[in-house]
């Protein structure tokens, strides 16, 4: 079964508010907080470990044991975890579904610190998703990465990409009475890893249709990385 990104809702911290939680799964739930949008890869020791809805997923996408580990609420907590050395690969698999992972790792913290610490401080150090990789280890080899930005602003709808395999950029303005098709069809020849744009490009009336045809691909990001007149 292919999952989707958006069925990665993580724990619905309203139920998880109702007791509790160990210190670490308190920590857990507040990078996770953080992170809705991602499946997070939270570094335990030898292990990186995913929990509720992630674990449930990651468990399916990569063939692995569902477990658990703790109770909240009076339910069981579920757990999938992969080992730190060979992370790589499982990354690999999800991102060449689609999703998207944050990394969580154990921060250093100094002798001193930890006397007044219960549990070591962890959080994320990176974010992974389809169009921003470069590891040779997680990239398909015989297709190009490509990572694609649309900008709709008074009439003119502008499409840039980079290659991520190669560092090659491109432009492309699209106009014309048929520039929704024009946009489709411009998508579907780039072929990208993924696409980012605003919110409100993603649920404008004109756009929002055909958009939805690339769901799984899309970022969205604040309007301010498009703020044309301080040059970002």
């Amino acid at each position: 079964m292919k999952l989707k990104q958006p069925d990665i809702v993580g724990l619905k911290n309203t139920e998880a508010k109702k007791s509790k939680p160990t210190p670490m799964m308190a920590q857990y739930l507040e990078v996770k907080e953080r992170h809705k949008e991602y499946l997070l890869f939270y570094r335990m020791g030898d292990f990186y470990e995913l929990f509720f809805d992630d674990a449930k997923i990651a468990s399916q996408v990569l063939g692995i044991a569902l477990t658990k580990r703790g109770r909240i609420n009076d339910a069981d907590i579920p757990m999938c975890g992969v080992p730190f050395h060979a992370a790589q690969s499982y990354l690999s698999r999800l991102i060449k579904q689609g999703f998207k992972v944050a990394i969580a790792e154990q921060l250093d913290s100094s002798t001193e610190e930890m006397k007044n610490q219960k549990i070591f401080k962890r959080d994320v150090v990176r974010i992974i998703t389809p169009g921003t990789i470069i590891e040779e280890s997680l990239l398909d080899s015989k297709t190009n990465n490509n990572l694609l930005s649309i900008f709709f602003i008074k009439g003119d709808l502008s499409l840039s990409w980079v290659d991520m395999t190669t560092g090659g950029i491109k432009v492309e303005k699209i106009d014309g009475q048929n520039f929704k098709q024009d946009l489709s069809e411009s998508i579907h020849r780039i072929e990208p890893g993924e696409i980012i744009l605003t919110e409100e490009l993603k649920q404008s009336n004109l756009f929002s249709k055909l958009l939805k045809n690339f769901d799984k691909k899309i970022s969205v990001v604040p309007e301010v990385f498009f703020d044309l007149k301080n040059n970002t």
